[in-house]
């Protein structure tokens, strides 16, 4: 209830935090398979131009974990 009150609020803090907390109901409607797809080449696309994207590869490197532990088709 904090979070929706705040300037945290978002469509994921109202609609999906509270199932994740009390349930540990992860969905799985974005493949990390499409996730690791995506930060690949929003990264690639970033050194291409010169923008640092340390931050995210340090997140692609978490979802490649995630990726390798879990499988392509598990939820992000």
């Amino acid at each position: 209830d904090s979070l929706v009150a705040s300037p945290a609020n978002s469509n994921f803090v109202q609609n999906d935090v509270l199932s994740i907390l009390e349930n540990g109901d992860y969905d799985e409607g974005f493949a990390l398979a499409l996730a690791c797809k995506d930060l690949g080449l929003s990264i690639d696309l970033a050194r291409s131009v010169g923008v640092p994207v340390e931050l995210s590869s340090l997140v692609d490197q978490v979802f490649r974990r995630g990726r390798a532990q879990y499988g392509d088709r598990a939820g992000e």
